[in-house]
């Protein structure tokens, strides 16, 4: 079913040519709009604005995945962070840094509110978003009643515990938000030494690591049940998560979690059960493929030490997520790729392939990082349908035997059609996050100009590049044609 996307290998004939001075400035265009306008409460969020100038905010749109954009966004900031370190640009590192704090504070809230502080004598009940009361009028929607407005999608809402029980909390919280969770604190706690942001991420992940050894590694919510969130390795598969909550344990307390996670990773077989998602993926939750990405990348960094406990998570990564996805001109994967496995120059094929989607987002679409539609990617004819599809999509609605087939495949997207190759971004509809969207899928155009992108999607993507020395901070790519084909 998914073999049309390992068939197409990326053209570079077709790659852009990189301009890393204009790459930096789109950067620091979107890094300015995050932080005037869409992390009102220390989390990231689209915002829609009273008129197409984008100045004056009309409201935020919160959503399910305000953590994990939160999380992802953290991310790209630590890098830029590193930037500034390795360049000797103290104004990249302090604006970096300025944006961490405010990040890491909306995180620790994550917790605080649903659990009445931080800490392992509290509970690790993770929030997707919280406010509040101050901030209600800029945050109404936390506030909702699922009694008054009759709308099951505010039945996630609940008072939080002990000082906190005039703030609201959104519950039922589903692996995404604990992806980029994880992933976050592991990138702070390595890379931002700080001794305030040091001294907050170990609380939370003291209160992470007690919380989920205590749980069975389960995802918790109000009522003290499961969400249906489960976090242990199974059948062969998710061995990242668990091993990635008690690294950092380890590193941080290493007396109370160290022989844990080398209990886990190596007793309970979590190392050598670490494949992460399935080429599937690729025709029903796509999504899954970003947060699983997230989670591996966090763990290859903490276990950075050459030898076979690295080697281990590193072949499962690369027989799991990057296997099914190496062809998707992803560069959220692609940069992860290559800064786990490559120096700058040891891939220029993918060094190009990333730059490429970069220079695509110079496009009336997506800058700024607005709901601007998509171009018509009719247009081009080396786009074209798996024409299977339909007729599989036909067997399992319309014949009998085919209605029991289609039982097997519950989460196949069967409402639309695929592409033989991923579309390049100027074909892919806006998003908060647009590299987690099925690029093989036609998009649904959404235009409204008055809506604005939380704007980390290219800059978290180019800051990973730069600090690591895959993109240089000005002038164009020195490119030998026939370099990379």
């Amino acid at each position: 079913m998914v073999q049309f996307t390992y068939d197409n290998e990326p053209d570079p004939s077709t790659f852009l040519e990189a301009n890393y001075t204009r790459m930096a400035e789109m950067a620091k265009y979107y890094d300015q709009r995050f932080e005037t306008y869409h992390i009102p409460l220390n989390m990231s969020t689209d915002t829609v604005f009273t008129n197409e100038n984008c100045t004056e905010v009309s409201y935020y749109a919160y959503s399910d995945n305000t953590g994990q954009w939160t999380g992802l966004a953290i991310t790209g900031f630590i890098y830029k962070y590193l930037t500034g370190i390795k360049e000797n640009n103290s104004t990249l590192k302090d604006d970096a840094l300025r944006v961490i704090r405010k990040l890491v504070h909306g995180m620790s809230m994550q917790l605080a509110v649903p659990n009445g502080g931080l800490g392992p004598d509290y509970g690790a009940i993770l929030a997707r978003g919280w406010a509040n009361p101050e901030n209600k009028d800029i945050a109404d929607f936390y506030f909702q009643d699922t009694n008054e407005n009759n709308d099951d999608k505010y039945s996630q809402h609940h008072n939080g515990t002990g000082v906190y029980s005039n703030w609201r909390w959104r519950g039922y919280t589903s692996n995404d938000e604990y992806s980029a969770f994880y992933a976050a604190l592991a990138m702070l706690l390595k890379y931002i030494q700080e001794d305030d942001v040091q001294q907050l991420v170990k609380l939370m992940i003291d209160q992470v690591a007690s919380y989920m050894l205590d749980n069975n590694f389960l995802g918790m919510d109000w009522h003290g049940g499961p969400t249906g969130v489960e976090q242990k390795a199974r059948f062969g598969q998710m061995g990242m998560w668990v091993s990635l909550i008690l690294k950092m344990a380890a590193i941080s307390f290493p007396e109370k979690y160290e022989r844990l996670y080398y209990h886990y990773v190596g007793e309970e077989l979590y190392a050598l059960w670490a494949n992460e998602g399935g080429d599937q993926e690729s025709v029903s939750n796509y999504y899954a493929f970003a947060f699983g990405y997230h989670v591996a990348f966090a763990l290859l960094q903490l276990e950075d030490q050459p030898g076979r406990l690295r080697n281990m998570f590193l072949d499962k990564y690369q027989q799991s997520l990057r296997s099914y996805t190496e062809y998707h001109r992803n560069p959220f994967y692609d940069i992860i790729e290559l800064i786990s496995i490559y120096e700058p120059g040891e891939n220029t094929l993918l060094e190009r392939g990333v730059e490429d989607q970069l220079m695509r987002y110079d496009c009336v679409y997506h800058f700024p990082d607005r709901a601007l539609g998509c171009a018509n990617v009719s247009e081009d004819p080396s786009y074209q349908k798996v024409e299977y599809f339909e007729e599989l999509f036909a067997y399992f609605n319309e014949d009998t035997l085919g209605n029991w087939v289609g039982i097997a495949f519950p989460e196949v997207e069967m409402d639309t059609f695929y592409y033989n190759k991923p579309q390049t971004v100027e074909y892919l509809q806006g998003n908060i996050f647009i590299w987690e969207k099925n690029p093989f899928r036609p998009s649904r155009v959404y235009y409204n100009p008055k809506y604005e992108y939380a704007s980390f999607s290219f800059s978290m993507i180019y800051w990973m590049g730069r600090a690591t020395g895959f993109f240089e901070s000005m002038g164009m790519r020195n490119y030998i044609e026939g370099e990379g084909d």
